[in-house]
């Protein structure tokens, strides 16, 4: 009998230990024997199946939601912030502390239903045209004007005049105002607008300083008959100025009172019985008699 081997637990895992002793003579499996049988074992059974590829992490929100509302509170005061410089960059007025007043903004509502429009008059004879529209905003009024003419001879233009103002209005106050005057060629600007308190006013080179509330001779504003002091739109001067009464002419507004520029100003302008700017009349450089007729008057309700 050949000698016995030694046997692991792995070669016997089906034999009964008293089957295996009763027999010495029987013949134990070689390795490659338990290897067939593993294999034949295996034969029948299915592969395991692959691992599933690990799904990616989930993304975790720090904090939860205490973490989304402080996110939230801070991109508001960062919006509000950033609303905030654009509206003192439009309106740099609100940065001097201003307190709004409609009384300017509701008298120009129930005065003028619309635009102001002028035919221009050159001894007589259309030569251009005035007009002055209102935007009434929640920060205040914005007064736009607009003047052109044109006197020609023959069919050659022999003169222009162009004339363009922006002014913003906080209360009975203005606080900005961007005013062009185009002279037969010669461009001028004035700018003005409230630094530190004041109403400082550019025209070129030249710079003047004045206290807030100085009126324009745009001459929608009826309060301009209570001042002494007016800024000319026009040179970007400040005027001293006195009115008194004056005679109409056949050109007026019927039922329109007329006051008489003196001073530093020579003109006479009319209005009408609620204050609504209504006509004018000044001497040009050539000593040509200028007129402004309304033409819209009538939806105005005068």
């Amino acid at each position: 009998a050949p000698p016995e081997r030694e046997m692991s637990s792995a070669v016997v895992f089906q034999q009964p230990a008293n089957r295996l002793l009763s027999d010495p003579t029987r013949r134990l499996p070689r390795r490659r024997d338990v290897n067939l049988i593993k294999r034949s074992s295996l034969a029948g059974r299915r592969p395991p199946p692959s691992p599933s590829p690990p799904s990616p992490p989930r993304a975790v929100i720090p904090g939860g939601l205490p973490f989304l509302l402080q996110r939230a509170a801070l991109d508001a005061s960062a919006l509000v912030f950033v609303l905030g410089l654009l509206l003192v960059g439009a309106f740099p007025h609100m940065a001097e502390g201003c307190e709004y007043d409609d009384t300017l903004a509701a008298f120009v509502d129930e005065t003028y239903a619309g635009p102001i429009r002028f035919e221009v008059l050159r001894n007589g004879k259309p030569v251009g045209e005035h007009v002055t529209r209102f935007v009434k905003g929640d920060t205040g009024l914005r007064v736009e004007s607009r003047m052109k003419l044109s006197v020609k001879i023959l069919f050659f233009t022999a003169y222009e005049f162009e004339y363009r103002s922006v002014s913003e209005w906080c209360g009975n106050r203005m606080v900005t105002l961007d005013a062009y005057v185009n002279d037969g060629g010669e461009e001028r600007y004035t700018r003005a607008g409230i630094e530190n308190g004041e109403l400082v006013i550019r025209h070129g080179e030249r710079e003047a300083r004045t206290g807030p509330g100085l009126l324009t001779t745009d001459h929608w504003n009826p309060g301009v008959l209570h001042a002494q002091r007016v800024l000319n739109t026009l040179t970007g001067r400040i005027n001293a100025i006195r009115f008194r009464p004056c005679a109409t002419t056949l050109l007026a507004p019927r039922g329109a009172t007329c006051h008489a520029y003196t001073g530093d100003l020579d003109a006479r302008v009319w209005y009408d019985a609620r204050g609504a700017w209504v006509g004018l009349e000044f001497e040009g450089r050539d000593g040509s008699d200028i007129t402004y007729r309304c033409t819209n008057c009538v939806q105005t309700g005068t």
